[in-house]
């Protein structure tokens, strides 16, 4: 069954990245985490 739900999930990702480009959805914890230091800029404003 968890075989099933994975093949239909990666179906569906196809599908949207078909559609839309690649890259339009990620999985999590798939990426490096990239600093921006957005907290900086958030204390400027």
């Amino acid at each position: 069954m968890a075989d099933t739900k994975k093949q239909s999930l990666d179906n569906a990702l196809k599908q949207i990245e078909k559609e839309y480009g690649q890259g339009t959805i990620m999985k999590l914890g798939t990426k490096d985490i990239v600093e921006v230091g957005l907290f900086q800029l958030v204390l400027l404003v």
